[in-house]
């Protein structure tokens, strides 16, 4: 069977959701200094996974990157004493068996792992779970040490392995409407952690309180800043994603805060001082931001009233007929107290928002 690259699959009719875990598996520029000038695509899709081919083999982008800074450093030939011949028959090797794991891909692996193979759903299925099943991704290059064995003489299963890998996501890819389904609930885990995410960054701005400058200016009763907010918030995301834009231009207005990763696409949050003139626009602003992105987006409130509860009049404020507001749901974090807020509006299409309210005085 002919090993076809993967990326010529790529195509606009492949959902969101499906790309963004295909492209989650190697890394992805944090920022747009990384890019070549004139590249105008999502930050989190710049690198495509399979960038190489070596002996028949499709090798992950960041694998081969890392064994070819070795070789040309010289790591096996001073750690193992072994050749430049050596190192080349061992990658022969692994593009050997990478090409058996490709065409023997359904025959090893997915017929084994299902008894009753007459439905479609069942295929799908049992190649989804092969695909998304690995905690760490195969194929790397193992170093034998001991036992008599050749440092490389694992290198031809771990080429099986991501022959077998590289299969998996080629059908995924050639037959995704099949897939989406499938993917549809990994998605919505991620979204949700992502969420929880955001929220225990609140938390954590809690316990600092006026160790926060944005915390400290407003309890100072000095001038307030929704962007010290924001500021606060983007060293929090870049714990965990790839990349964090403060403040982009889109359109004639300005994002807040973006964040980009093949776990979650693209992510939108706009920071609100309830003490801001324009707070009665806000889910006209943020929906008109999510048109080139996706349908769900983000609102830090910030509530800077001392003893005043906001969340009845936030509500009324955000259930204008200009809102276009289908629903509005009050949501409990977890197994606490603390309460955010979802309301779902209908523009072009339904745009769902996340409200989180952070009341400064009182926690």
């Amino acid at each position: 069977m002919e090993q076809k690259y993967i990326a010529e699959l790529i195509n606009g009719t492949i959902s969101d959701t499906i790309l963004n875990y295909y492209y989650g598996l190697t890394y992805q520029p944090r920022d747009i200094a990384e890019i070549t000038p004139g590249y105008v695509g999502k930050l989190h899709r710049y690198n495509n996974p399979f960038q190489y081919r070596v002996y028949g083999a499709y090798h992950l982008k960041h694998y081969y990157e890392l064994l070819d800074y070795q070789i040309r450093d010289g790591y096996y030939q001073k750690t193992y004493r072994v050749s430049e011949e050596d190192i080349q028959t061992a990658l022969k090797e692994y593009g050997k068996q990478f090409i058996i794991g490709f065409d023997s891909f359904e025959t090893d692996i997915v017929r084994t792992k299902s008894s009753m193979f007459t439905e479609r759903s069942d295929f799908c299925k049992t190649i989804f779970d092969y695909a998304m099943s690995h905690t760490t991704i195969p194929g790397g290059y193992p170093e034998t040490i001991g036992g008599g064995k050749h440092v490389f003489s694992a290198w031809g299963q771990a080429g099986l392995e991501m022959g077998y890998f590289y299969r998996a996501w080629y059908i995924i890819l050639e037959n995704h409407q099949a897939f989406e389904s499938l993917f549809e609930p990994q998605q919505r885990k991620s979204d949700e952690e992502f969420l929880y995410f955001f929220i225990r960054g609140l938390y954590s701005l809690q316990k600092q309180d006026v160790n926060a400058n944005c915390v400290r200016t407003i309890k100072d009763g000095k001038i307030k800043n929704e962007h010290e907010f924001r500021n606060w918030f983007v060293p929090w995301f870049e714990s965990k994603y790839s990349s964090v834009s403060a403040e982009p231009v889109k359109g004639n207005g300005r994002i807040d805060l973006k964040i980009e990763d093949p776990s979650i696409g693209t992510k939108i949050i706009e920071f609100k001082g309830w003490w801001n003139s324009d707070k009665k626009t806000i889910v006209e602003q943020l929906t008109g931001y999510l048109t080139e992105f996706n349908n769900e987006g983000y609102i830090f409130l910030i509530n800077n009233l001392k003893s005043k509860n906001i969340v009845q009049e936030y509500k009324d404020m955000v259930s204008s007929p200009e809102t276009k507001i289908i629903s509005w749901d009050e949501l409990p974090y977890m197994e606490t107290g603390f309460k955010y807020y979802k309301s779902i509006h209908t523009f072009s299409q339904d745009k769902i928002i996340y409200h989180v309210i952070y009341n400064v005085h009182t926690g």
